[in-house]
């Protein structure tokens, strides 16, 4: 005994759901499922049009089709059907959705998919633009370190310093002299707790008017009360010390004062740095070579992120934005003034004429 065996269920093709079709020419096509018989085996087909997805109140019912594809010449009543197919008496076809309209519902219809369709292009167009804009700002570099020393010694392992069995070195010698209402020098290096090469320290700062002479003073102690070394630079702000200070690696003070014809200055506030060998300030200028570009990338991160920042805001809310308003304006007027003139010889020529 043969068993029986259901049709297939056709496929619905066209219209697409949610589509619009014509009141007076709507083409309904269909195909039975992939891996069955091919189209047309079926021996008929029954169509349904209902104005309700339960398919209680039909508009089309035409059954006894030798075709998957029929045509309407009678009109479709407007608005939103539902329609489906059967396969020789098989089951219905899962049903579809539609619009039918007149022409100009058609054209708005078509109108309003190209303006969402154009939308859609703008919406992905502006995303991508902000993943630029994001992208464009890289992650903050890390903030600058600084290789300045702050304790009594680089090595916290090492002996204290003999500064008494340093020559050089000894208790200050300053006797008393009139000092004149004038600015102090200001250091400008070593500071901060600079790693100096000993061999070759320079000390550098800013003069003052009037100065014929400059005393200098190097000292572990920070009030120069003790173990001073002293010396005279002369008329210069810049002077080297060569082999004077023992590459010990321990922290040290200097300051200056002016003298003047009329008497000494104040002593500037002092600098402090510690002398070492080739290796250690070698090591500390590198440091101080990486911190500098650290802050150098730092300000370029802050300066794109706030350029970053003004991309994403409309251009009537931008700062920078001002001189191109200004600008604008400027023009127009000119524009409208070349107008006026023109206007003007054309009203003189016909007054003339």
């Amino acid at each position: 005994m043969t068993a029986l065996t259901a049709p297939p269920l056709p496929v619905l093709r066209t219209p697409e759901a949610d589509a619009v079709v014509p009141l007076d020419a709507a083409v309904f096509q269909w195909d039975t499922p992939p891996g069955t018989s091919p189209p047309g085996d079926a021996s008929t087909y029954t169509l349904q049009v209902a104005t309700d997805a339960s398919f209680e109140r039909l508009a089309v019912d035409v059954a006894d089709l030798p075709t998957t594809e029929l045509t309407l010449s009678h009109g479709l009543p407007a608005g939103r059907l539902w329609w489906r197919v059967q396969a020789d008496g098989g089951e219905w076809s899962p049903p579809a959705a539609f619009m039918s309209g007149t022409p100009a519902d058609i054209e708005v219809t078509r109108r309003a998919e190209a303006s969402t369709a154009r939308e859609a292009r703008l919406a992905t167009r502006d995303a991508r633009r902000q993943s630029r804009r994001v992208l464009a700002v890289p992650e903050a570099p890390p903030a600058p370190v600084w290789p300045h020393a702050s304790g009594p010694a680089l090595d916290p392992a090492a002996p204290p310093v003999d500064w008494a069995a340093v020559a050089g070195f000894g208790p200050p010698d300053r006797p008393e002299e009139a000092t004149v209402a004038s600015d102090a020098p200001v250091v400008l290096s070593p500071l901060a707790g600079e790693v100096v090469e000993a061999s070759t320290a320079t000390f550098r700062w800013r003069g003052v008017p009037d100065a014929a002479e400059y005393d200098v003073e190097v000292s572990p102690d920070a009030a120069f009360g003790m173990h001073v070394l002293a010396f005279s630079s002369g008329a210069a702000t810049e002077v080297a010390l060569q082999g004077m200070l023992p590459p010990v690696g321990a922290r040290l003070h200097w300051r200056v004062r002016a003298r003047t014809g009329r008497g000494v200055t104040a002593w500037s506030r002092y600098g402090r740095f510690y002398p070492a060998g080739a290796e250690a300030a070698e090591r500390f200028q590198h440091g101080l070579a990486s911190a500098t570009d650290a802050r150098r990338r730092l300000r370029e991160y802050d300066r794109l992120a706030a350029r970053g920042g003004l991309d994403l805001l409309p251009d009537y809310e931008r700062a920078d934005a001002v001189s191109s308003t200004v600008e604008a304006g400027a023009v127009m007027a000119i524009g409208a003034l070349c107008v006026a003139v023109a206007l003007g010889l054309i009203a003189v020529g016909i007054f003339v004429g």
